[in-house]
């Protein structure tokens, strides 16, 4: 040992010597002192080698006059003025040297503490006694310190870490410490957390089941690895609190977790655990908050939960858990609304049979992915909250059983992926709408609910009365008394104009008014109408074909009765003045034993006018107009206010942009900014950056077309009630692409699921989601939107 001793000083005094050689040296010249400081430092290092006995893999070979000493092995110096900084001699199996796992003994030097440029110390695995000198706790330049697996005692300076900054590794285990650690430790804000991340690190665990008098055990926001032992289920049955969040723990909850019986917080949040949630997690009937958010679970959430009658907080968001089933046990209170931040839910919710009370909470409109919501059967009060309508894949919805009230809210017209809507035995009062689901008579039930009204006639409920009051009556009386006094003119008017029309003076015309004025006398027919009446005008149906037209056999839904429908052409040339002259023949005979015209639906293309024609080739004819105003005007020129209701169609049903009262050029944008009041433009079609004050560009015209664009073709406008928050038209569509957009688009416009009209639709829905983007760099040209729609458009005629 007194040979150690005397290397200990030996290396100390060269190193003490060098330092105190800077402090006296002249600064005559940077070069004499970087020369003499170099020169220390390579002296002192081969002092240590020479003190060295054994060193049989000969790493030391290095350390010669032939290299710099920097270049030296385990040597590090900092780049400035080629100082050494660091020595790492460890695990080299060399005798009577400064270095970690090795048999150095006695106390560390004082002296040590005097390097006060020392960033590297490793002396771990050795057998070191004593304490450790208080200067050395000092250096604050030190990065790294290393004293792990020796025979150290003595207790931490109370000041230990308030110039610990660049300390990011403290390793001290496994030596006989005492004492509190000190507070001021915590200013050491580099330090790493505590374990780490290999396979064995939540060993310790087992050790800990000795104490049997355990209550609370914290080891979250570390880096534990590895998988959670067994032995987690021997701790103490006292233990209260157990937290392992915030680790890198891996693999499966253990089952027999089950004996920790005094549990009332797990906390396993923020980990890699894989598996399924272990359906005996449900014996641990005292726990209050139950954290497993941020794992890779699998499965559905295991029922015996809802044996946790005390369970307050549950959190489980950010895994892969596709079902809950608490369905008939006792549960009491309100329903969690954290149940209801389970996105990842996709199978089923089912909360049946239970005693939950108070609304249904409005963050049942988090689920965006469920597919089976279920919770009959409980004491469920209040409205139903419109957010369930952003359910937009529940296919079985069952709120039966309950004293819900109000009335059915329009949001439930959204779910268009409904199979089964049980409403019945509730206190729902009003109207039942009469439209989407509630026009099938199988696919909802409102049983029980005495103060409904109105609906499909299937539900042989009475009709909604209207009660006016007498200031009501008053208003209705004079009300007709102005509407007789305006109609009757209005009606003589109207008589002319027929009469004139009977004469041939406008029969043109009269032909294309879009409403009758004769009323009922000539139904209203659509093309999907009569699309199912001649079954998709098959060759079947086919009766007879000629140069402008085709005639087939069908049969309205509302009738019996075996119709003609004649298909003109009005592509082909002659054929409009071939109809024409058919109108002009038979509007003044009517025989028995003549044709009679029942009603027209007026068309410009024969195979899905409504689809291809009218609504896609009015998104063409806009998109059109923009790229003129953005592209081919001299300067420049911005709309600012694109909306459905400027978008004039001619009698040709080509669309024409109007409303040019906003419009500015690109080159008065900035300035207009600065002059203008308000927000130009229409609330729901109007680009986000415009209400934040920045100036109008084209790409906020792109925003405005790209709404415009989705609303045609979901039939939903952007203010819709179902729109909230940041939840919106764009948002709505783009949850929907690639796969489902057939239950985004608008119902009227399809008569058949071909899978061109599904790759248009996709097209389509596409450039509205790209030209409506938040941020306007996102956002798709106007040119190229035009050339994917103009590729949509041709795909559908192809079909012909």
């Amino acid at each position: 040992m007194s040979f150690r001793l005397q290397f200990w000083s030996a290396f100390l005094c060269y190193c003490l010597y060098f330092l105190n050689s800077v402090a006296v040296i002249k600064p005559t010249t940077a070069s004499s002192l970087f020369s003499s400081s170099n020169e220390t430092d390579r002296q002192a290092l081969l002092a240590i080698k020479f003190q060295i006995e054994s060193d049989p893999f000969q790493f030391l070979t290095s350390w010669n006059n032939s290299s710099h000493f920097c270049s030296w092995h385990g040597v590090r110096c900092n780049t400035m003025d080629q100082r050494v900084t660091a020595l790492n001699l460890s695990s080299l199996e060399i005798k009577g040297a400064f270095a970690s796992d090795n048999v150095l003994e006695g106390r560390i030097p004082e002296e040590l503490g005097k390097l006060s440029n020392l960033e590297f110390l490793k002396l771990s695995s050795n057998k070191l006694s004593g304490e450790v000198p208080l200067q050395l706790f000092k250096i604050s330049s030190i990065h790294y310190l290393n004293l792990a697996s020796n025979h150290l005692n003595g207790s931490f300076p109370s000041d230990f870490g308030l110039n610990h900054s660049k300390l990011h590794t403290f390793v001290v285990a496994e030596n006989q410490f005492f004492g509190p650690l000190p507070v001021s430790i915590t200013n050491a804000s580099g330090l790493n957390p505590l374990g780490t991340s290999d396979s064995t690190g939540l060993n310790f665990l087992t050790s800990l089941t000795n104490c049997t008098i355990l209550r609370i055990l914290h080891l979250y926001a570390n880096n534990h690895g590895g998988a959670l032992p067994n032995s987690v289920a021997n701790l103490s049955t006292k233990l209260t609190s157990l937290r392992l969040d915030r680790n890198y723990i891996s693999g499966e909850i253990p089952d027999n977790l089950e004996n920790l019986v005094n549990l009332g917080n797990l906390a396993m949040s923020q980990n890699m655990l894989t598996g399924r949630i272990p359906k005996s997690i449900g014996k641990l009937t005292k726990l209050e908050g139950l954290y497993l958010s941020g794992n890779k679970f699998i499965g559905n959430i295991p029922g015996s939960i809802g044996n946790i009658t005390q369970l307050s907080i549950l959190e489980m968001r950010g895994n892969k858990l596709q079902g809950l089933d608490l369905s008939h046990n006792r549960l009491t209170g309100p329903i969690p609304k954290d149940i209801f931040g389970l996105s990842s839910l996709t199978y089923i919710l089912n909360l049946a049979h239970n005693v939950l009370s108070g609304p249904l909470p409005s963050e049942v409109g988090n689920l965006t992915n469920l597919g089976s919501l279920d919770v009959s059967n409980n004491r469920l009060s209040g409205e139903l909250p419109d957010s369930i309508g952003f359910c937009l894949f529940l296919e079985f919805l069952s709120l039966r059983g309950n004293i819900l009230d109000g009335q059915i809210p329009e949001s439930l017209h959204s779910l268009i992926s409904i199979q089964l809507l049980d409403l019945s035995r509730n206190n729902f009062s009003g109207e039942v709408p009469n439209e989407g689901l509630f026009l099938n008579f199988t696919a909802f039930s409102v049983i029980g609910n005495e103060k409904l009204c109105g609906g499909i006639e299937l539900l042989q409920l009475p009709k909604c009365q209207t009660e006016i009051s007498t200031a009501e009556r008053k208003i209705s009386f004079f009300a007709v008394l102005i509407a007789v006094s305006v109609g009757l003119p209005t009606f003589l008017l109207l008589a002319y104009i027929l009469n004139k029309c009977k004469k041939g003076l406008s029969s043109v015309n009269c032909l294309y008014l879009p409403y009758s004025p004769l009323g009922d006398q000539f139904p209203k027919i659509s093309y999907t109408e009569l699309f199912q009446a001649t079954d998709g005008f098959s060759e079947g149906n086919l009766i007879a074909m000629g140069r402008h037209s085709s005639v087939y056999k069908g049969s309205l839904h509302y009738s019996e009765q075996t119709v003609a429908v004649k298909v003109i052409n009005l592509q082909h040339r002659g054929s409009r003045r071939s109809f024409m002259a058919e109108c002009e023949a038979l509007r003044n005979i009517r025989h028995r034993n003549l044709v009679k015209i029942i009603t027209l639906c007026s068309s410009t293309d024969f195979r899905g006018n409504e689809f291809k024609a009218l609504r896609l080739n009015i998104a063409v004819d806009v998109a059109l107009a923009l790229e003129y105003l953005h592209h081919c005007c001299e300067i420049p020129l911005i709309h600012r206010d694109i909306k459905p209701s400027n978008i004039l169609l001619d009698e040709q049903l080509c669309a024409r942009l109007g409303d040019f009262g906003s419009a500015r050029s690109l080159l008065l944008a900035v300035d207009i900014r600065s002059r203008t009041i308000g927000l130009v433009g229409t609330v729901g079609y109007v680009a986000l950056e415009c209400g934040m004050g920045e100036p109008a560009s084209t790409l906020a015209d792109v925003y405005s077309y790209g709404i415009l664009l989705l609303e045609i073709f979901t039939g939903m406008r952007p203010t819709n009630s179902l729109f909230k928050d940041d939840f919106c038209l764009h948002n709505y569509v783009k949850m929907a692409l690639p796969n489902q957009v057939m239950r985004i688009a608008d119902p009227r416009l399809l008569s058949e699921c071909e899978s061109e009209i599904v790759k248009c639709l996709a097209s389509v829905f596409h450039v509205g989601v790209s030209c409506s983007a938040r941020m306007p760099r996102e956002r798709m040209g106007i040119a190229d939107a035009l050339m994917n729609l103009q590729a949509a458009r041709n795909l559908i005629l192809k079909r012909e």
